[in-house]
């Protein structure tokens, strides 16, 4: 699929403790494997979980085991933007943030 930009939304709950979590993407090329279950996402692609998101060239997802591949071009970049659960900075001894 091509578009400006193609976007994608997977809903999954946890075991654990039964909560909801809702991953998106968005790329201007997406290619869906029914196969294998892996969304790739190419040229202008990001991916987030609702907290947590990853920008870059191509980004892969593994649907099924929600596993983020992310590839660059040699002068491209991969970004990661990673924020623990509320209340995490706290237990660490962290309260005033990095």
């Amino acid at each position: 699929m091509t578009g400006r930009p193609v976007r994608f939304q997977q809903v999954s709950v946890a075991k654990e403790d039964g909560s909801i979590t809702t991953t998106r993407g968005r790329a201007n090329v997406m290619q869906y494997d029914v196969d294998t279950g892996v969304v790739s996402m190419a040229q202008d692609a990001w991916l987030s979980d609702g907290s947590n998101e990853v920008t870059g060239d191509r980004i892969s997802y593994d649907l099924n085991r929600e596993i983020i591949i992310a590839d660059a071009e040699q002068s491209g970049q991969i970004r990661m933007k990673i924020i623990p659960p509320e209340g995490k900075l706290e237990e660490l001894g962290a309260d005033d943030g990095p």
